[in-house]
C-alpha cells in the first residue's frame, strides 16, 4: 500500500509540474473563501480549437484544521448539444487529512464538468461539477471521496473573472465521514 501511495504521490506531482512546462493560453491564481475553510490554487489553461484542456493544482483547509492539496486535469469541450452549452470531463488526485481522526485520505476522483453561458453581454456562465473516487480508486485510510460544486462565474476585467457558488468535498474514513467543505463561498481568478 505505501508503495502506491508513493506511485499516486510521484504521479501527482509530474500532474502538477506539467502546466509549468508547456506553453499555455492562460496561467494564473484562483482563491475562493467560505465561512468555515479557504482554498487557493495555481492554474494553467489551452484552448485548442473547440476544446480546452486545464490543469489546476490547489490547497484546501478549514476551521478544524483539516487540508487538501490537490491537483487535477480537465478536457472541456465547447458549443456541445448547444452553441452556450460546454462539456467536460475531469479527473483529480486529491490528498485530505482530518486532524480530529488524525487520518490520510487519497484518492482518484473522476467526474463530469457542465458550464452553460448566458445571453449577457459581460461573459457570465453557470457551472456545475461532480466528481467521486469509489472505494475502488481511494486508498490510505479513505473509502471513498466525493466533491459536488455549483457556482456562477462572471468576467470583470479582461484577466479577472469573480464567482460565487456552493461546494461540498468530504472523504469518508473508516471511522467517520469528513466534511472538509460545505457551504456557500465567494472567489476570483486571475490570469496573467
Amino acid at each position: 500500500m505505501k508503495k502506491i501511495f508513493q506511485v499516486l504521490a510521484t504521479s501527482a506531482l509530474v500532474s502538477a509540474s506539467i502546466p509549468f512546462a508547456v506553453q499555455a493560453n492562460e496561467m494564473g491564481v484562483n482563491a475562493q473563501i467560505a465561512n468555515d475553510s479557504a482554498k487557493f490554487g495555481v492554474f494553467s489553461s489551452d484552448v485548442w480549437m473547440q476544446e480546452t484542456y486545464r490543469f489546476d493544482l490547489g490547497y484546501q483547509y478549514n476551521k478544524d484544521k483539516d487540508y487538501v492539496i490537490d491537483t487535477s486535469l480537465a478536457y472541456i469541450g465547447k458549443g456541445v448539444l448547444d452553441p452556450n452549452l460546454d462539456l467536460g470531463v475531469k479527473g483529480k488526485f486529491a490528498y485530505a487529512k482530518a486532524k480530529d481522526i488524525d487520518k490520510v485520505g487519497t484518492g482518484i476522483l473522476l467526474g463530469v464538468h457542465a458550464a452553460y453561458w448566458l445571453p449577457t453581454a459581460t461573459p457570465t456562465n453557470v457551472t456545475v461539477e461532480y466528481l467521486v473516487a469509489p472505494e475502488v480508486l481511494a486508498f490510505t485510510d479513505a473509502e471513498n471521496l466525493n466533491e459536488l460544486s455549483v457556482r456562477a462565474n462572471i468576467r470583470l476585467l479582461r484577466n479577472l473573472q469573480g464567482f460565487v457558488g456552493y461546494r461540498r468535498f468530504e472523504v469518508e474514513y473508516k471511522e467517520a465521514k469528513v466534511k472538509f467543505d460545505d457551504g456557500a463561498h465567494i472567489g476570483f481568478e486571475l490570469a496573467f
